[in-house]
């Protein structure tokens, strides 16, 4: 009965043994998941900067010839008073 119960716990600790190491590589997995997943994002990040460091001159030139138009036409600010959506984007790509 004894030797029994030796084997048995034998097989037990075997078997937490094994689990612990197979939850050390589930861990291990997991951190370089996370860390993959902030680099790829950070590089996602990079890349809408750059476009729009790219595109930032080429939509200046669009907005100024959109309001060079406008002011041909007569339209420069809405009939409310409020500036037209073309001053309003003007001034959200204008760096402050």
């Amino acid at each position: 009965m004894v030797a029994d119960t030796e084997t048995q716990i034998r097989e037990i600790r075997e078997l937490a043994e094994e689990t612990n190491r197979l939850v050390r590589k589930l861990h291990s997995r997991a951190r370089w998941a996370t860390a993959g997943s902030a680099i790829k994002w950070l590089i996602y990040a990079g890349i809408a900067f750059g476009t729009f460091v790219f595109l930032q001159p080429y939509l200046e030139a669009v907005l100024s010839g959109y309001q060079k138009i406008q002011g041909l036409v007569g339209g420069g600010t809405a009939p409310s008073g409020d500036p037209s959506f073309a001053d309003q984007l003007r001034n959200f790509f204008t760096p402050n």
